[in-house]
């Protein structure tokens, strides 16, 4: 049995909300196949072929604008848990949500769908959760415009 001092131990400790996984989107980027945008407003989808990618109505999109929307995709992360189990998802803008954003990739025949309600007042957030998880969290503001 032996004795340490608390704060020779605090710099291995870690608060266990740093250990979540914090990425948005838990896809790689070569493996997406398809990007669909749903809002209130209107949608668009993106579907990668051969040549490149190619909006929904089959026209070529130019390869700088889908990198930097990827690059955006793959850096999307949470920004803080507000609620881990919600009983009311209409007071967060997700009943229905505002926008859905689906990914499809070559590893699972369904989508990942991130659910994002309102702009937050004066901030560049959104709440949001990731389908199939419970929690509503924040997310910085994600371009939901067609590259």
């Amino acid at each position: 049995l032996y004795a340490v001092a608390k704060e020779e131990l605090e710099p291995w400790l870690t608060d266990w909300k740093a250990l979540r996984q914090m990425r948005a989107v838990l896809v790689s980027r070569s493996e997406i196949t398809k990007i669909a945008v749903t809002q209130t407003d209107g949608s668009w989808v993106l579907e990668k072929g051969d040549q490149g990618w190619k909006d929904g109505t089959g026209i070529e999109r130019p390869a700088a604008a889908i990198e930097t929307f990827l690059d955006q995709l793959e850096s999307l992360r949470i920004a803080e848990i507000i609620e881990e189990t919600p009983t009311d998802l209409e007071r967060y803008g997700l009943s229905p949500p505002m926008v859905e954003l689906a990914v499809w990739t070559t590893t699972s025949a369904t989508p990942h769908r991130l659910l994002l309600g309102t702009l937050l007042e004066g901030t560049k957030t959104r709440h949001g959760r990731i389908d199939g998880r419970s929690a509503v969290c924040t997310f910085q503001t994600f371009p939901t415009t067609l590259p």
